[in-house]
Parts: C-alpha cells; sequence; structure tokens
C-alpha cells in the first residue's frame, strides 16, 4: 500500500503541476479573449439600444 502511495506522488511532480496551471491560464485567456472580442463587437447591439444609449 505504501509503495502505491510513494508512486502516486512521484507522478505528482511540480513539473506535471505546472503543465497543468499553464493550460488552465491559456484556457483562460482564450475565454476572457473572446469575452472581449465579442463584446466590442457587440456595442452597438440591442441592449444599449433597449436602454436609450443608443
Amino acid at each position: 500500500m505504501l509503495e502505491i502511495a510513494r508512486l502516486d506522488r512521484a507522478n505528482d511532480t511540480p513539473r506535471s503541476r505546472r503543465k497543468i496551471s499553464n493550460l488552465y491560464r491559456a484556457w483562460r485567456n482564450h475565454v476572457v479573449r473572446l469575452y472581449w472580442i465579442s463584446a466590442f463587437f457587440n456595442t452597438n447591439s440591442l441592449h444599449f439600444k433597449r436602454e436609450g444609449r443608443s
């Protein structure tokens, strides 16, 4: 049982954790970029007109 736990811990290296966090950061940046692009293109969309801001 201790051998298995030790192997699991060996697989959880800082490098693999860093890889996961880099993937997360890249995904988050992509989502934020998509949000800002859509917000930029939707500035003259209906919800501004509905509020009377032309």
